[in-house]
């Protein structure tokens, strides 16, 4: 009988491809562990049943061998990247294929879950009416949904109607690993002009997680045109002040860490822990990369010089590049 180490397992069994990345077998032998956390991301509490488990796990490596042949490499994008949306659609089929109603095609079971999840805590009368204002679709259409999602969540496993929308969302391609709802509630707390720019320049809706392909994303003389700025370079400004915002509003609801970092002379640098208290300072040896915190920031740790650490270890990470005086990592 199958077990879930073997599950977790499935496609590591043996020693790695001679080829490594260059063979489909040596991508899904490197990517495992990450399909792993995705599929037990997505089942949740139905993660242990191996059987299950396996079932999702193996749909998503079907999608992603029927992509293999048409990713390009030279484009610069890392094929688990190129293959997310098919992985996501991949469990959502799965998903669909044991949910209560008959669903023609996969958009009109996402439509049904959303749906679901625009009436918890709503009236129906209120879900219907957000649905028609986000789908753009008639009364009808918005009803019949509504009857297909209250039949799907009267016999889903799924505790709340909460869960159920958070438990496909694409929101968290963008975030990788950080909970997309906290990542919504932070973006409610930027300003309207905030948040258009890191829409439109990251192509998608943080509302309902549609994601659109970066071709589509704005430039940023689209963005200085679209918000008389001064220049493209005015623009880009406001779109980095709005990301660090979006950040730090992770790191008051307790979803993000942040070192603030600022190189005062060769080697030395001032740090602040999670953008708040008092600055440490550290030394960084450019030949060795060893690191010595003389000052430690009001938040850091005493023992293991957390914040410094990572601190110290972007800056290794981007040793040679051209890097700004002043910075800001975010770490979980």
């Amino acid at each position: 009988m199958l077990t879930l180490k073997q599950a977790e397992n499935a496609f590591r069994g043996g020693a790695p491809p001679v080829d490594g990345d260059g063979t489909f077998e040596g991508f899904l032998y490197g990517y495992e562990p990450k399909l792993n956390e995705i599929v037990r991301r997505f089942l949740g509490n139905r993660a242990f049943d191996q059987e299950t488990f396996m079932d999702y796990k193996l749909a998503c490596a079907a999608a992603m061998l029927e992509r293999w042949n048409d990713f390009d490499a030279s484009k610069g994008i890392k094929f688990s990247t190129f293959v997310h949306h098919d992985v996501m659609n991949a469990l959502l089929r799965m998903r669909m294929l044991e949910e209560a109603g008959s669903f023609s095609n996969l958009d009109e079971y996402k439509a049904a879950r959303r749906m679901g999840a625009l009436m918890y805590g709503s009236s129906q009368r209120e879900a219907v009416d957000e649905f028609i204002k986000k789908r753009g679709c008639t009364k009808a259409t918005a009803i019949r949904f509504l009857k297909i999602a209250q039949l799907m969540l009267s016999a889903s496993p799924l505790e709340n109607f909460s869960e159920a929308s958070y438990s496909w969302d694409y929101a968290d391609v963008l975030w990788d690993g950080v909970c997309a709802e906290k990542v919504r509630e932070a973006f409610a707390k930027l300003s309207f002009r905030e948040q258009t720019l890191l829409e439109r320049r990251n192509a998608v809706c943080i509302t309902c997680g549609r994601v659109s392909p970066l071709s589509e994303r704005a430039s940023f003389e689209d963005l200085a045109i679209e918000f008389e700025s001064s220049s493209p370079r005015t623009a880009e400004r406001v779109y980095r002040r709005a990301v660090e915002k979006l950040t730090l509003n992770l790191v008051e609801l307790g979803e993000l860490h942040v070192v603030r970092i600022e190189r005062v002379a060769p080697g030395t640098c001032r740090y602040q822990a999670d953008s708040d208290g008092d600055w440490g300072e550290f030394t960084l040896n450019p030949a060795t990369g060893e690191l010595q915190v003389s000052v430690l920031a009001e938040l850091d740790t005493t023992k293991n010089h957390r914040f410094a650490k990572q601190a110290a270890r972007y800056l290794r990470a981007h040793a040679g590049e051209k890097l700004p005086k002043r910075m800001l990592v975010a770490f979980e």
